[in-house]
């Protein structure tokens, strides 16, 4: 009786001391769930100040976009808004909602260096049709159509216009520019047609 007497002493001790064990780890936790929690509501206090430069930002890069040539303006739109729903979703806080903006903005400023081949929908004559195009940095867009129609985009006003062109020499110089890029010729002398914009009053 004695021997089963002092082997409950000694698990009653070990008990206890895993008891206090297991107090001090609970202790630890939540202090560190006070501290995380505080962190929490500093970032969410950053975060709400940040908002407005947030909103302001995602304006002026959708009115860049309708407002600069109309080269995938849908998908580039799209993609700022996916942005906005994932933030508005609490699936990207502030500061990496900012972080992907300026991803964007990045892209943005690689198509103004980079020329290429593309397709996509334009409206031609009325309807919007899926083209051949070929992209000029961010300044000219020239289309070729399945039927062999080609032209380029022309600002009219505050929209964009899909002009075919007529002359035959013009014709030409632009098949000669989407032949040289389906060749992956990118660099050398092109003769092509003025199709830059107007410059927008202010």
């Amino acid at each position: 009786h004695r021997d089963q007497m002092r082997s409950f002493a000694r698990q009653k001790a070990e008990l206890e001391g895993e008891l206090k064990r297991e107090q001090m780890r609970l202790q630890r936790i939540q202090q560190e769930m006070g501290q995380r929690k505080a962190a929490l509501a500093e970032r969410k206090t950053e975060s709400e100040k940040l908002q407005p430069v947030f909103d302001s930002t995602v304006n002026a890069l959708r009115e860049h976009v309708r407002a600069e040539l109309p080269f995938r303006s849908p998908e580039r739109l799209a993609e700022i808004d996916k942005i906005v729903e994932q933030h508005r979703a609490g699936l990207l806080s502030t500061e990496r909602a900012r972080a992907r903006l300026w991803s964007f903005v990045e892209d943005e400023v690689r198509l103004t260096r980079e020329s290429g081949l593309h397709r996509q929908t334009l409206p031609i004559d009325g309807t919007e049709q899926l083209v051949d195009v070929v992209r000029v940095g961010m300044v000219m867009l020239f289309f070729k159509t399945g039927d062999g129609r080609v032209g380029y985009v022309v600002r009219e006003g505050s929209t964009w216009t899909s002009r075919t062109l007529q002359d035959g020499e013009d014709r030409k110089r632009v098949l000669h520019l989407f032949d040289s890029f389906k060749k992956q010729i990118r660099t050398g002398y092109f003769e092509i047609p003025n199709a830059l914009p107007e410059r927008r009053q202010p």
